[in-house]
This record gives structure tokens, C-alpha cells and sequence, in this order.
């Protein structure tokens, strides 16, 4: 139906509409993340169902670099338990003299004529969500507000505020459209129906007892014919698709089924029909040969969860009639449901580039944590895609610091990614503190702590119970991998190093900051010798025991979601051999702005490391890690290279088009010789 339509090439859109029934948006900071969450097409898809029409809202352009002040406000919330009072009054402050990043959004949240606004809050969008609500009740003061999301279900009270006048929390697929179509009626009163909804108590309450939410819908086809022109032009050109609603399993950190009480099933044809249609229009809105690359991630925590339902997925992708191949990210499970024919399947489909959360390698901790797998299942599983052809494709993720997680179960971790990582099949490895959040699927895990109620500074009388033994286990695993593959925390290093080591150290740290690191080059040759096949297997005998306990062709089983930092993989990490330049295959440039700098370096040397590649050079950059006000730059600059539809060669050229990604992200920063 959409193959016929003529679309004009566009840039800078920033509406899927002039008008709809409902302003559905996300407001910045996102962070890692994309601009549009996965629960905007799906809360618009169904109430298009009914009638109503959504305009949907990005601010991609300016407050993609969000002002200093507001990311220090979202790490003190995102990893420490400000009040709500106090999260109010900062973020208010900083709005009242930081106007240009505010007005914007409102801006463009009251372009149309709308009285009905819809807002996904997470916890990094947290604060600028309720600061954008409370000004946008001033600016028009008959608009009705309703705040959903994922920190809507975490913390929902935050939210209970005069100048909010709905909350949905839990499953809201199953109440939106009589929750919107009462507001859109001017009764929202009647939305206090259900028992996963709070209205305002200005507003008057429906005569009746709140009923449990009923069940999910089925999972509509979701049209984005609106959404992709909105992509146009973008420095990261992404889309959010899912396959089923929540997730089948029960990791005791994971809010995931906190969020999602039931499981929805969904159907693979429906999703691989939208990427085809995305990517037809994509298409369609450049010129023949000239559509860059869009990334389309699929947002299922555990993508192969269910082995069947992924095979027809994978099937239905390798026969799809696609115009241009798309890019997809995706979370991939891990173990003996990974036979040589699902890898194979997995890398046709082009769904091996990837992230999974290993966790923990210790048996003891991966029955606590209700991680189904066998460490030595897993083993055999990354030999078998390793066979299969996953060329450096995995990101993988560790957890540190389970409570009661001893010194030897934490190496027996940092053991297993020392045997994974000489397989060749991962490409990053994240490591995490354990972070505190009111979501966790077991109750009982923090029963006890002392400390902060939520983050990273939680306190308990065990192994891993103390923030200064977690932080320190971050940083030894980081200098521990560091030069054979790119690896960092998904939490800033300095905000590991500031509020949760032990006070005196500072000078140390600092320092740990600010040298440049060397790595091992003969380590680095001796990985990318392992990865081509030159080194054996049988030299290492863990290797043998693990493969010789499970039967790799093994099918069916119980698997988990990898961890929520899921994105963190992605160009976040020191990748590179730094040092001073050795020969004329080595140029840096300094990136400067917001009071910081930070030197890149492109590295031609044959087996260079870097967290991306432009053309025949390793992109990576100086120091220990990135300063938080340009973090955010050098993370997008890193996703970006890779998708550039032609690679430079020579180093000039490469910097210039490093320059000019810059010059579109920030141009508040430069990248100077």
C-alpha cells in the first residue's frame, strides 16, 4: 500500500502530524537510549484501533545535548535517592535559568491544537518529565496530562502531583484506550476505573470500585508510515519494534516483569511486515543508492526466549523481499538453545549482532539470581555461534557485586570472559554494580540493606555488600580486559569513583582517570591470533571440561533477559591501544567543549582496537574514560562512523567526516588538530 506514495526527501521533522486527539512524546535526556520508546507506536497503534489520533513528538535536534546541569541532576537520580522534593526544586532551578532547552520542547509539545498530552517518563527523564508536565499546565491550563512509562510502575508516587492529572502504572496496553478516550471527553474521572490507574482527586472519581486492568489485546500491526520521515536526517537514524509484550522470565534485579505482570505473545510475521515497511519508505525518502544506514531495534528482553517462535522469526526475515537491508540490534539468550542450525539460522536473519547478559558465571549465583543455563551450557553455546560464524557480534554484560558474591566467585566471572573472549565472538563486555531499584523481581534480595533505598549505594553485611568492594571490582575487571576488547561500566567511571569508594583515595583515582593507558600489544595480537583460528582451543582446559558436561546440540530450556544496561555495549568503552603515537599510522584530534576535552585517535596499525572503525582505522579515544558533558557526543560520533555508507581511508578524510558528524550533533563542539 505505502510502495506507491511518493515521499518528498525531507529534514528536521519533528511531527508525525500538525494535529491528532493526543500529543504522545518522550521528553530528553535519553541518554544511551533513542528518542522514541517502544510504548509510544504501541500505545498509538491501539488507539488508532479505536478512533483517536496521536501526533507524536521529538526533540531531537537541541536537547539531544541536553545542559550540563541537567545530566549531573540525572546521575544523582538515576544512581542516588534524591527526595522528590529536592529532585523538584533542582530541576525547577535549572529550568528558570537554562530557558532555551525548555521552551523548545514546550514548543513543540503545544504546536497543535491538542488538550490531551501523553508522556512516557523513565528514570532518566524522570525530573525534565515533571518539570515539562508542571510548565505546560501553566501555558495551557485546560490540558489534561497523563504520564505512563516504565518509572511510572518503579516510582509511581512521584508522579502524584496537582498539576498531573492521570498515572497508569503496570500493564497500561490493557486500560489506555478507555483511560484516553475518558480524557478525551473531558471526564477523566472515570479513568480511576481500574486499580493500575490514579487520578487526581481534583478531578471527580468515578462511583465505583477500581477493577483489576483487564487482559492484554493482541499485539497490533504497528503503522509507522508517520514515524520514519521523522528519522530523516537524524545523526543515529532509529527505530523501536518488538515482537512480544514483556517477558517470560523472572531475573531477581530485573523490573522487567514488575512492568509487564503477563505476557503478551506476538506474531513474527506481524513484526518482519513493519521492518519491510520501514525500511521501504526509508528508502523511498532518499535518492536511489543514497539511504544511510537505520538501525531498527528490536526491544524483546530475550528476543529467543521462545525457540520456536524465533526460528519462524528468523525464517520469515531470510525470505522477506527487503528494498535495503537493515541494521538490528537485538538481546540474544545464550545457551544450549544455540544449536549450529539456530546460528546459522540467527546470522542469515542477520539478528547475531547482539547483546547478552551473562551475569554471573558462578553456578551458585546464577541459581540465586534464577538465571536458567548451565555455565558450561553457555560454554558450549558460544563455541557453536563461534563455529557457526559470530565474527565479534556478541556484546556481553557481568553484574558485580551480588551480595553475597565472594572474592572467588567474582574471579570465577572474570575466568569465563578470559576463555570467551579467545573465542573471537565478543566484540564488548560490560560490567555493572549492582544497582538497587524497587522493581527487583525478588523481594527478599536487599531485605536487610542499609544505605540508599535505591542505586548504588546500598549497604549489607556480606561479601558484596560494600559500595567500596563493588566500585573497586568495576575498575579491576575494566583494567583487566582493557586493550583485548572494548570495556567500561554503563555507569560513568567518575561516578563509580565519587560516591562509592571509600573517602581518601581521591588523589589515586584521579590519577587513574587521567593517565593514558598502554596496552599490551602482544595481549591484543595474541586475541586477534585466537579469533582467526590460529590459537587452539585445547590450550585452555576449561575449554574441555566445560565442552565435554553438555551436549551442544541440546534444544528447549528456560532462559532470562539479559541485564537493563543493555545498551551500554554500544561505542561505550576505552577501545584502543593508547600511548603516545608510534608512526604515521597513529593521528589524534582533541574533541573540546562544556569546559571539557577529550583526544580521539584513528590507529591504521594492523589488529588496532578501537570502539568503532572508520574506514581501515580504529577509532578509540585517550584516558580512562569520557567526561560526562561530552559523553553523550563521543557515544553517538561512535555509532555513527559505522553506518557511514562509505568509509575514507586516508586519515584527513576520516577526520573530516568525524568533524562533520560532530558539527551536527554539538555544535557547540569542536574537533581541532
Amino acid at each position: 500500500m505505502h510502495g506507491t506514495v511518493e515521499r518528498p526527501v525531507v529534514e528536521g521533522l519533528w511531527q508525525s502530524r500538525t494535529a491528532g486527539d493526543i500529543v504522545l512524546a518522550s521528553t530528553p535526556p535519553y541518554m544511551l537510549g533513542g528518542w522514541l520508546p517502544m510504548g509510544i507506536p504501541l500505545i498509538g497503534a491501539l488507539l488508532e484501533q479505536d478512533g483517536i489520533t496521536s501526533r507524536v513528538v521529538r526533540f531531537q535536534d537541541a536537547p539531544s545535548n541536553p545542559p550540563p546541569q541537567i545530566v549531573d541532576l540525572v546521575y544523582d537520580t538515576l544512581y542516588r535517592d534524591p527526595s522528590i522534593d529536592s529532585r523538584l526544586s533542582r530541576i525547577r532551578q535549572i529550568a528558570d535559568g537554562d530557558g532555551e532547552f525548555f521552551n523548545l520542547i514546550l514548543t513543540r509539545l503545544l504546536a497543535g491544537p491538542e488538550r490531551v498530552f501523553g508522556l512516557s517518563a523513565w528514570r532518566m527523564n524522570a525530573d525534565v518529565t515533571l518539570e515539562i508536565a508542571r510548565r505546560l499546565k501553566e501555558q495551557r491550563p485546560d490540558a489534561l496530562v497523563i504520564v505512563g512509562g516504565p518509572e511510572a510502575s518503579e516510582g509511581t508516587s512521584d508522579f502524584f502531583q496537582d498539576w498531573i492529572d492521570v498515572v497508569v502504572w503496570g500493564s497500561a496496553e490493557s486500560v489506555v484506550v478507555s483511560v484516553i478516550r475518558a480524557m478525551l471527553d473531558r471526564r477523566p474521572g472515570e479513568a480511576a476505573a481500574w486499580t493500575n490507574v490514579w487520578v487526581n482527586p481534583k478531578h471527580a472519581r468515578a462511583d465505583r470500585s477500581p477493577l483489576p486492568p483487564p487482559e492484554q489485546p493482541p499485539i497490533p500491526r504497528i503503522d509507522y508510515t508517520t514515524l520514519v520521515p521523522l528519522q530523516v536526517g537524524a545523526a543515529n537514524p532509529s527505530l523501536p519494534l518488538m515482537l512480544n509484550l514483556g517477558c517470560p522470565f523472572r531475573c531477581g534485579f530485573c523490573p522487567n516483569t514488575t512492568i509487564y505482570p503477563e505476557m503478551g505473545w506476538g506474531s513474527p510475521q506481524r513484526v518482519v511486515d513493519e521492518m519491510v515497511e520501514i525500511m521501504r519508505i526509508w528508502a523511498e525518502l532518499h535518492p536511489p543508492g543514497e539511504a544511510p544506514q537505520i538501525e531498527l531495534q528490536l526491544c524483546d528482553a530475550a528476543l529467543n526466549g521462545n525457540p520456536g517462535q524465533f526460528d519462524q522469526l528468523c525464517d520469515a526475515m531470510i525470505a522477506a523481499d527487503w528494498p535495503i537491508r537493515p541494521s538490528v540490534g537485538t538481546l540474544l539468550v545464550i545457551d544450549k538453545r544455540m544449536t549450529r542450525e539456530r546460528s546459522e539460522r540467527t546470522i542469515a536473519a542477520g539478528l547475531h549482532h547482539a547483546f547478552f547478559g551473562l551475569e554471573s558465571a558462578n553456578p551458585r549465583l546464577r541459581r540465586l539470581m534464577k538465571k536458567p543455563g548451565k555455565k558450561e551450557e553457555i560454554a558450549v553455546a558460544l563455541r557453536v555461534c563461534r563455529d557457526a560464524g559470530f565474527d565479534r557480534s556478541l556484546g556481553m554484560g557481568i553484574i558485580v557485586g551480588w551480595p553475597d558474591e565472594t572474592e572467588e566467585e567474582f574471579y570465577e566471572t572474570v575466568e569465563f570472559l578470559d576463555w570467551s573472549l579467545g573465542l573471537g565472538v565478543i566484540n564488548s563486555v560490560t560490567v555493572t554494580p549492582l544497582i538497587r531499584t524497587p522493581g527487583m523481581m525478588d523481594p527478599t534480595l536487599m531485605e536487610g540493606a542499609a544505605g540508599e533505598a535505591r542505586g548504588l549505594l546500598w549497604q549489607m553485611p556480606t561479601p558484596g555488600g560494600s559500595p567500596n568492594v563493588r566500585a573497586r571490582r568495576v575498575f579491576h575487571a575494566i583494567d583487566h580486559f582493557r586493550g583485548l576488547v572494548p570495556v567500561s561500566s554503563s555507569i560513568p567511571h567518575e561516578i563509580i569513583a565519587k560516591s562509592m569508594l571509600n573517602p581518601g583515595t581521591e588523589v589515586f583515582w584521579d590519577g587513574w582517570h587521567a593517565r593514558n593507558t598502554v596496552d599490551d600489544a602482544g595481549a591484543a595480537r595474541q586475541l586477534v591470533a585466537n579469533a582467526s583460528g590460529d590459537a587452539k582451543d585445547d590450550a585452555n582446559p576449561l575449554v574441555e571440561t566445560m565442552a565435554s558436561e553438555t551436549d551442544s546440540t541440546a534444544d528447549g530450556g528456560v532462559v532470562t533477559p539479559p541485564h537493563a544496561a543493555q545498551d551500554a555495549h554500544v561505542a561505550n568503552g576505552n577501545g584502543g591501544i593508547h600511548g603516545e603515537p608510534v608512526d604515521v599510522h597513529v593521528s589524534e584530534r582533541t574533541l573540546v567543549g562544556r569546559g571539557e576535552s577529550i583526544v580521539l585517535r584513528l590507529d591504521r596499525t594492523p589488529g588496532a582496537l578501537g570502539f568503532a572503525r572508520v574506514g581501515d582505522h580504529a577509532l578509540s579515544y585517550i584516558g580512562s574514560d569520557i567526561p560526562a558533558p561530552l559523553r553523550t557526543v563521543v557515544l553517538s560520533v561512535g555509532r555513527v562512523v559505522r553506518e557511514l555508507p562509505t568509509a575514507p581511508d586516508a586519515a584527513d578524510e576520516a577526520w573530516g567526516a568525524i568533524a562533520r558528524i560532530v558539527e551536527n550533533l554539538a555544535p557547540d563542539i569542536n574537533l581541532v588538530d
